[in-house]
């Protein structure tokens, strides 16, 4: 790709402001965590209190010792053949724990699980089993899982109330969400009947399990009715960090939608505050850095009634004034064989540093570094020799790795490739397109998705490898199982007998012509695949993936959920081609999937259009009518535009950025949006917009990467830092249904947004 003077002469400066402190600190007061050496912190009212509650405590019992986390008493079987010392206290009582704050001292009750064991011993009947619940869920908090399962079994001998009935089950759907059985614990909880307690705090734990369950399903718009009811159900009490958390995850969830989830939010769900919501996801994502605060100002001003806490838009006051630069050098090989990448990059930085209004922009400066990647170290002391305080560059494994091997970097510097943990610096970030993080991303989905026997297909190539290994381990790190990992040819187009083998039914016909043999007569039977494996897992390009799916799903694999990277998607809606990957479950970029909704308004528009011209026929001349109203207009949109080319090539060389498929495989489709976005609806399109992104979280990486700020929700993507200085890039999970890639949330029945019986009314 070339560059004309006029596009290396894109030099303006960004202004971004000195950092500082949020307005507000945010404080975690789950009630588990235990602090230990604060008293010196301690307010002198506060200080008082707890001396004088000690001096009760120890006049009235002596101390009870409970087991450490890792002995061998901590164990259940010595709670049940009563192995603890028995307790002296009153069974009620609980332990308190003082936490210091800087304006605000609190006491914070903390249950012993071990005590409250004990204690339920020596109580009457009616006042046991409300000590057993307490103690389950304190072990569910602390991870003691096993434990909480043998006490439930002990609870169970007992008679429980209404309200004792309704907790247990909620503990049960807890130990199911603990398990990453996320399907059960959500139908547990909808079956409860919420009428049937009046007690707010059990009513919120129920609900916050049961959007935790949803959340990690992708059912989005589930989630977000469930948080607004715990919202409604929360009171408005200052410095309630409970509500906080809550608010919080209400405001990431609907910056993460798109404007088809919004708008099936919007059309099913009653709430009082939505609107309002809506409005301040909205001002966040499209208000600028210079802006931001004013924006925020208007909003408060517009919805001065509504509940969003202080501390809550305080994170995102003063947002524009991040880490300041003054020249960001741009090093990109433009001139190479990856020229094509590096332009579609360069353009999409480009595009978002226009769009920067502020008075006064950093000069960015433009390096081509060329073919060879070990001379990436040398233009990149060139850069900071010319006085650049930002570097974002090289591009690629290989160049990333020929600079850290010759030196640290001296200024801060945002790599276009991970970052190797033996090089993490507090001053090195990285951001690509890896393909290993997105197999990994996969594996956590599908085991959250309720699967465990997981079977793997890949391609037979050196990327495949990559893919499915990153997938494997993953997988087995979570607790799950491989049954298979195979790989298919890339240039054949017949995988009969590949795919027979893999799924087993070779075996299942060699059994029935054996059986034919014995009895010595011919049998009518259904070859049936190999039943140990619960989800596939497919490591292909769309081209591949095209051919393989069908043929899966022809050989008794009809019924098997398939996982699959984003580069089964070309980026081009096109039904036509794309209508046998139906079912296919995969993640990929919110900017990726917008071009599904454009071709949708497309594709109505013109049949608006038609239905039109229809009802007025013998006002429109015959010639509009048939170029307007023929089916060749449609079929623009949904004829491919060539579907040629394979992922191999461009994997010719170990480079995270050249993992996309071949840029000749979909070709943009010409639209009046093309002179803004020259890459729409094609594979390019994804560094376009990793382009974008780059340039929008310059000045936010240190931000991100102290976790003050967990995600960044840009328009190409949301995104996190973690704390090797990677960016991790979260995805939208999307299905095809009838040939285009339709996000989860608007095809698996949340188009009616189910909320909990007996909460808010919907």
């Amino acid at each position: 790709m070339g560059l004309c003077k006029k596009d290396r002469d894109k030099i303006r400066s960004v202004k971004i402001a000195c950092p500082s402190r949020l307005s507000a600190r945010l404080f975690d007061l789950r009630p588990w965590k235990v602090s230990c050496s604060l008293t010196s912190a301690l307010s002198p009212r506060i200080l008082v209190l707890a001396l004088a509650y000690l001096a009760v405590v120890n006049c009235s019992a002596p101390p009870i010792s409970s087991p450490p986390a890792s002995s061998s008493a901590a164990k259940p079987e010595a709670v049940l053949e009563g192995l603890l010392p028995a307790p002296q206290t009153d069974p009620t009582e609980q332990e308190v724990v003082t936490h210091a704050f800087d304006n605000d001292d609190q006491l914070i009750v903390a249950d012993n699980p071990w005590e409250l064991l004990e204690r339920s011993k020596v109580v009457t009947e009616p006042e046991a089993p409300a000590l057993l619940i307490r103690a389950i869920n304190a072990f569910i908090h602390q991870g003691e899982n096993f434990t909480a399962r043998s006490t439930v079994e002990m609870l169970m001998a007992y008679s429980l109330t209404l309200e004792q009935d309704f907790s247990l089950q909620i503990i049960h759907a807890r130990l199911a969400e603990a398990a990453g059985e996320y399907t059960r614990a959500i139908k547990l909880l909808r079956a409860l009947d919420y009428q049937q307690t009046q007690n707010i705090e059990t009513k919120k734990q129920a609900l916050s399990v049961l959007a935790k369950a949803q959340i990690a399903l992708g059912h989005l718009l589930d989630a977000t009715a469930v948080l607004l009811d715990i919202d409604l159900l929360t009171g408005d009490i200052p410095g309630n960090t409970e509500r906080l958390e809550n608010q919080q995850k209400i405001l990431q969830l609907l910056r993460s939608m798109d404007a088809l989830q919004v708008s099936l939010l919007r059309g099913s769900l009653f709430n009082p505050h939505l609107d309002g919501w809506l409005a301040l996801a909205d001002t966040l994502e499209t208000t600028t850095l210079t802006y931001i605060d004013v924006d925020l100002e208007h909003w408060r001003l517009t919805y001065p009634d509504h509940p969003a806490q202080t501390q809550l838009l305080a994170q995102y006051a003063g947002l524009g004034e991040r880490d300041e630069y003054q020249q960001i050098a741009l090093l990109l090989p433009l001139t190479s064989s990856y020229g094509t990448v590096a332009g579609a990059f360069y353009d999409g930085f480009m595009q978002a540093h226009s769009n920067n209004i502020a008075l006064k922009p950093p000069l960015v400066v433009l390096y081509d570094v060329g073919e060879e990647p070990y001379l990436s170290s040398f233009y990149y002391q060139v850069a900071v020799n010319e006085g650049a305080d930002f570097v974002v560059g090289p591009l690629g494994r290989q160049a990333a790795d020929a600079l850290l091997s010759s030196r640290q970097p001296e200024i801060t510097t945002l790599l276009i490739a991970e970052v190797p943990p033996e090089n993490k610096a507090d001053n090195l970030f990285g951001i690509s397109l890896s393909p290993e993080k997105e197999a990994r991303q996969i594996a956590d989905k599908a085991f959250a998705d309720g699967h465990r026997q997981a079977t793997v297909f890949r391609s037979q190539s050196e990327w495949g490898g990559r893919v499915a290994n990153a997938f494997v381990s993953q997988w087995e790190l979570l607790g799950g199982s491989i049954v298979k990992n195979k790989s298919f040819p890339t240039d054949i187009s017949d995988y009969t007998r590949i795919i027979q083998k893999f799924l087993g039914l070779n075996k299942s016909m060699a059994r029935a012509r054996l059986l034919e043999a014995r009895i010595g007569a011919n049998l009518k039977f259904t070859p049936r695949r190999n039943d140990d494996m619960d989800m596939l897992f497919l490591a292909a390009n769309a081209a591949q993936s095209r051919l393989v799916v069908p043929q899966l799903r022809f050989f008794q694999a009809y019924n098997l959920p398939i996982y699959a990277t984003s580069y089964v998607y070309s980026g081009n809606p096109n039904p036509a081609l794309d209508a046998d990957l139906d079912g296919l479950i995969f993640g990929d970029m919110k900017w990726m999937l917008e071009g599904v909704s454009r071709y949708k308004l497309k594709v109505a528009e013109k049949r608006a259009l038609k239905a039109d011209l229809k009802a007025t026929p013998k006002t429109v001349p015959e010639e509009t009518l048939t170029a307007e109203n023929g089916d060749s207009s449609i079929s623009e949109i949904t004829v491919a535009q060539g579907s040629s080319g394979s992922l191999e090539t461009t994997n010719q060389v170990r480079d995270e950025i050249s993992d996309i498929n071949n840029p000749e495989d979909d070709k943009p489709q010409e639209s009046a949006n093309k002179a803004h976005n020259p890459y729409q609806n094609s594979t390019l399109n994804r560094l376009y917009a990793l382009g974008i992104q780059s340039y929008q979280i310059i000045p936010r990486l240190n931000l991100l990467r102290s976790k003050n700020l967990e995600r960044f929700f840009g328009r190409t993507m949301a995104v996190s830092v973690d704390q090797n200085g990677s960016v991790v890039r979260h995805p939208v999970w999307a299905q095809f249904v009838s040939g285009l890639a339709e996000p989860i949330d608007s095809i698996s029945g949340t188009a009616t947004v189910q909320s909990p019986k007996g909460t808010t009314k919907q």
